[in-house]
């Protein structure tokens, strides 16, 4: 059982690092705070992002139309 316990812990120490290597430790915060929905803006880090110029869509000649 000990054996399994410290398998378990080196799995997570390496995990820990790994994750902290590359930045990525918003991971835990996602096991943290598992359901979040479209209030809990501020939990994570987010930015705006600026809407460019539309194009048109282009609609086809049968558009709405039976066949």
């Amino acid at each position: 059982m000990k054996k399994i316990i410290k398998y378990l812990l080196f799995i997570l120490l390496i995990t820990t690092v790994v994750l902290a290597a590359t930045g990525k430790l918003y991971y835990y915060k996602a096991l943290v705070y598992n359901f979040v929905d479209i209030d809990d803006l501020n939990l994570f880090h987010n930015r705006e992002v600026k809407n460019g110029t539309g194009m048109p869509w282009n609609v086809s000649t049968d558009y709405n139309k039976k066949i």
